[in-house]
C-alpha cells in the first residue's frame, strides 16, 4: 500500500512541472504582449491566473510535506542549527522551502501588480519580471538530479 507520504511526494513532484510550464507560458506571452505593444486581454489574465493558481497548489502540497509528512522536513526542523551541517537537511529545512516562498511571492506579486497596472504595457511588463524571477528563484530550489541532494526529475509513489 503506498504511503500518504508518496502520494503527495509524487503530486507535489509532478506539479512542478506543471508550474514551471505555465510560468514559462506566463512570461513568453507578457514578453510577447510588452513588445508588441498588445493590449493586456482575457487570455493574458487567464494565463497568469492559472499560473498563480498552480504556484498555490505547489505551495500546499510543499507545505503539507514539510509540515506533515516529510521525515526530512521533520528531522531540520528538529534541530535547525544542526540542518546546516548536512547538505540534504539544509536544502529540504532550509533552503528550498524559503526559495519556493520567494518564487510564489514573485507570482502573486506579479499578478496582483498587473491587475493593479495603469496600461497594458505595464501589466505585461509585471508578468514577465514576475515569472523570470520566480524561474530563477526555482532554478535553483529544484532538487535536480547529480545535484545535492540529487533527486530524480519525477517521483512516483
Amino acid at each position: 500500500m503506498t504511503e500518504p507520504y508518496e502520494v503527495v511526494l509524487a503530486l507535489h513532484s509532478l506539479t512542478r512541472w506543471l508550474v514551471l510550464a505555465m510560468a514559462c507560458v506566463a512570461e513568453a506571452l507578457a514578453l510577447h504582449g510588452w513588445w508588441a505593444r498588445r493590449a493586456f486581454g482575457v487570455r493574458d489574465r487567464r494565463v497568469a491566473r492559472s499560473w498563480v493558481a498552480l504556484t498555490d497548489l505547489q505551495i500546499s502540497l510543499g507545505l503539507t510535506l514539510y509540515f506533515a509528512a516529510s521525515p526530512v522536513a521533520r528531522l531540520a526542523r528538529a534541530d535547525l542549527a544542526a540542518a546546516w551541517t548536512s547538505p540534504v537537511l539544509r536544502f529540504f529545512g532550509v533552503l528550498h522551502p524559503s526559495l519556493a516562498a520567494c518564487a510564489a511571492i514573485a507570482a502573486h506579486a506579479a499578478w496582483l501588480g498587473a491587475r493593479r497596472a495603469p496600461s497594458s504595457a505595464v501589466s505585461h511588463r509585471r508578468i514577465a519580471l514576475g515569472a523570470a524571477a520566480m524561474l530563477a528563484l526555482l532554478a535553483c530550489a529544484i532538487p535536480w538530479p547529480g545535484g545535492v541532494p540529487p533527486r530524480p526529475l519525477l517521483r512516483l509513489p
